[in-house]
């Protein structure tokens, strides 16, 4: 039987689908607004409709979940992602692949980007640094041959970064400091 994973990247505006198959053989790319499944009652329930969608048409062994934001250390449960807060503090990987029947993982989605970056390379570095522009900045830190997540998740978070004269909110919804 060939094995076959369900890839999802989760952004602030869009959430991507792709199935691999054994080979990087891709198909069934699928491309939805992030809002269309976040700013429903219960956004865990109404991604995992819309991951069951893809399930039903094609089975998969496990599937990945790349996120914006800061995971726990373990990568089981979402600290925080400013563009989708019904998510934060909660076990996402444990309670989707109960309702799944499949493995669920997750990382940062920026470690998903670097991680096929630095595949493209002859010899794998031994320290990189990635940054990604998206909806917001994303960052990577690739430290001694694995990806460094910190003592509690969230090393190498820029986030909330305040900008002079700018008054604008954080998608969070807090306000930078003003400086004077």
């Amino acid at each position: 039987m060939t094995k076959r994973w369900l890839g999802i990247d989760i952004g602030g505006t869009g959430t991507r689908l792709q199935l691999m198959e054994e080979g990087r053989i891709w198909s069934g790319f699928r491309k939805v607004p992030t809002a269309s499944w976040a700013q429903q009652p219960d956004a865990l329930a109404a991604l995992g409709q819309l991951i069951s969608e893809t399930l039903e048409q094609q089975p998969v062994s496990g599937v990945m979940l790349g996120l914006p934001g800061i995971l726990s250390r373990d990568r089981q449960q979402v600290i925080s992602l400013p563009f989708i807060q019904a998510l934060d503090h909660q076990p996402v990987a444990t309670l989707l692949s109960a309702r799944l029947g499949v493995p669920v993982a997750m990382d940062k989605d920026v470690n998903h980007l670097m991680l096929w970056d630095l595949l493209q390379l002859e010899q794998l570095p031994d320290n990189a640094v990635g940054l990604y522009p998206g909806t917001g900045m994303g960052n990577s830190l690739w430290l001694n041959g694995r990806f460094y997540h910190g003592q509690h998740g969230g090393a190498g978070e820029l986030g909330h970064v305040p900008i002079a004269g700018n008054d604008l909110p954080c998608p969070c919804g807090n306000h930078a400091a003003r400086r004077r």
